[in-house]
C-alpha cells in the first residue's frame, strides 16, 4: 500500500555501513553476538540496521525495537512494506515485555534481492536467524501479508515458533497459474507500476501523499493527521523500494497469487486481529476455535480503520503475554 517511493540519496560505503539521506541515523553492523547491552532501545539504536551473512552468500537485513531483553517476536511486514513499520509497535512493545526483531524481505530495505516461487522459500533464511541470535524459541507478529510468511513459519518450524499475531492478514488472492512465463509477466507489470508511481511522487511529494491520504476512511486519516506516523509511512516506502522495484514487486506478487494462509499442522495459539470490515463479511465466526489442536482466535478492532496497529497495538501485546502461557512450545520443558 506504500510502495511508492524511492530514495536516491541513498549510499553505501565500504564494508556494512549505510548512511542513508533519510534516514540519519541508520546504521548497519556485522551481529558478532546477540546479546544486548542496555535495557530498552534508545532513539539513536531505533534506527540502526543489523546484517547478518546467510550460508548462500546473501545478506539479511533487520533492526530491533521494544524491550530489549524481552521476549522475542519476529515481525514480518506487509507487503512491499518494510522493518521500521515495527516502529509502530515500539512503545507497547516495551510496556509489554516483548523485543521485537523486525525483518527486511529480500530486496527490501537492506536484505539482498533472491528471486522467488513461494513464500515458503523464506522459511531458512528466518531459521538461520533464529539460529544466530540464539533464540530457543520466538513469537510470530506480521501485518497484512505477511501473515502468509507467519503461517509458513509456525508450520515448518513447529519447535522455534511459539505464538503467532496476524495484524489484518491478507486474504484475497488471484490464484494465478503456476506456469512461470505468466507469473513472470505478473512481476514485470508491477514493477512498471511502482516505477510511475514513484516517479509521480518524486515530482511531488506532498500532492501525492494527500491524494492517497483522501482515499482512505475517516478513521485512518485521524492517524495520518499525527505527524510521526505520517512521517513513518513515507520512510517505510522509501526502505521498500531503496534497491528498486525488483523486491516490492516481487513481495505484492507473492502476496497476491500465494495460496491461501493455510492453519493444518498448527498447534500454537493463533490470534487474527481484523477491522470491523471484516466483522460484518464473517458473521457466525466464533471468536475461540479449536479444531485438531490449534487454539485459533479472531479479533475485530471496531471503529479504527485498516491502520489500527498503532492505536490497538497494547491490546494486542497484551493478549499475546497471556496466550504465552498457553503455547505448548513455551510450556514443554524440551525446548526451554
Amino acid at each position: 500500500m506504500f510502495a511508492r517511493f524511492r530514495d536516491e540519496n541513498a549510499t553505501i560505503s565500504t564494508g556494512h555501513s549505510f548512511a542513508p539521506g533519510f534516514l540519519p541515523s541508520d546504521h548497519v553492523h556485522d551481529q558478532q553476538s546477540p546479546n544486548p547491552s542496555s535495557e530498552q532501545l534508545n532513539s539513536s539504536t531505533l534506527d540502526r540496521v543489523d546484517i547478518l551473512a546467510l550460508d548462500d552468500g546473501r545478506q539479511l537485513a533487520w533492526s530491533e525495537y521494544g524491550h530489549r531483553h524481552g521476549y522475542p517476536l519476529i515481525y514480518l511486514h506487509r507487503e512491499a512494506g518494510s522493518r521500521i513499520e515495527a516502529k509502530l509497535l515500539h512503545e507497547s512493545a516495551c510496556a509489554a515485555g516483548f523485543r521485537l526483531i523486525a525483518v527486511d524481505r529480500p530486496g527490501i530495505g537492506y536484505s539482498d534481492f533472491k528471486s522467488l516461487n513461494a513464500i515458503d522459500e523464506l522459511v531458512v533464511d528466518y531459521e538461520q536467524l533464529i539460529r544466530h541470535l540464539g533464540l530457543k524459541h520466538v513469537g510470530l507478529v506480521s501485518w497484512g501479508a505477511g501473515s502468509l510468511l507467519a503461517m509458513e513459519l509456525a508450520r515448518h518450524l513447529k519447535s522455534r515458533i511459539s505464538i503467532v499475531n496476524l495484524i489484518s492478514p491478507q486474504r484475497s488472492h488471484m490464484h494465478l497459474p503456476g506456469i512461470k512465463i505468466v507469473r513472470g509477466s505478473f512481476k514485470l507489470g508491477i514493477r512498471l507500476l511502482l516505477s510511475v508511481r514513484s516517479r509521480k511522487m518524486k515530482a511531488g511529494e506532498i500532492e501525492y501523499f494527500l491524494r492517497w491520504r483522501e482515499q482512505l476512511c475517516y478513521a485512518d486519516r485521524k492517524q495520518l493527521d499525527n505527524p510521526w506516523v505520517s512521517s513513518l509511512l513515507i520512510d517505510v516506502a522509501r526502505q521498500s523500494l531503496r534497491q528498486g522495484t525488483a523486491g516490492a514487486a516481487q513481495d505484492l506478487a507473492l502476496s497476491l497469487y500465494q495460496n491461501s494462509m493455510a492453519v493444518e499442522g498448527i498447534s500454537i495459539p493463533v490470534h487474527d486481529w481484523s477491522d470491523n470490515s471484516e466483522a460484518s463479511a464473517n458473521q457466525g465466526v466464533d471468536k475461540r476455535q479449536v479444531n485438531n489442536g490449534l487454539l485459533f482466535y479472531r479479533h475485530y478492532i471496531k471503529r479504527q480503520g485498516k491502520l489500527f496497529i498503532n492505536r490497538s497495538a497494547a491490546d494486542i501485546f497484551n493478549v499475546a503475554r497471556q496466550s504465552l502461557a498457553l503455547s505448548p512450545v513455551v510450556c514443554d520443558p524440551q525446548h526451554r
